[in-house]
């Protein structure tokens, strides 16, 4: 359960909209789905709060500004897209807890790379 002082940035994002087909120049979104699974996943050492801003920006982007560059609010958290529109989210940086994760637009999908 995302902490209630956070509910109101949180309720800003979308529930998957259930669309299997993404035009190629549509905004990438993160939903509320996948970042209960990031917090669930966060270290107690990162600030929800900066994450869950970070990703609240990424989402209000256009498609060619997130393309663009990768997008950090922050060192703890930073968000790109990769060739296949994928989207790409580093939180904590090089940290030996750090979070790597794939996440597919608009849909609850969050994929954990592990660090060998």
């Amino acid at each position: 359960m995302i902490p209630s002082i956070q509910t109101q940035l949180y309720s800003t994002l979308n529930n998957p909209s259930g669309n299997d087909f993404q035009s190629d120049f549509a905004s990438r979104i993160i939903t509320a789905p996948q970042v209960e699974k990031i917090y669930k996943a966060l270290p107690a050492r990162i600030s929800f709060q900066t994450v869950l801003q970070t990703i609240v920006d990424f989402n209000s982007l256009t498609h060619l500004e997130q393309r663009e560059a990768p997008f950090a609010y922050s060192r703890v958290c930073e968000i790109s897209l990769n060739p296949q529109g994928i989207i790409i989210v580093t939180i904590g940086g090089l940290e030996e807890d750090a979070l790597f994760l794939r996440l597919d637009s608009d849909t609850n999908i969050v994929i954990q790379e592990v660090a060998l």
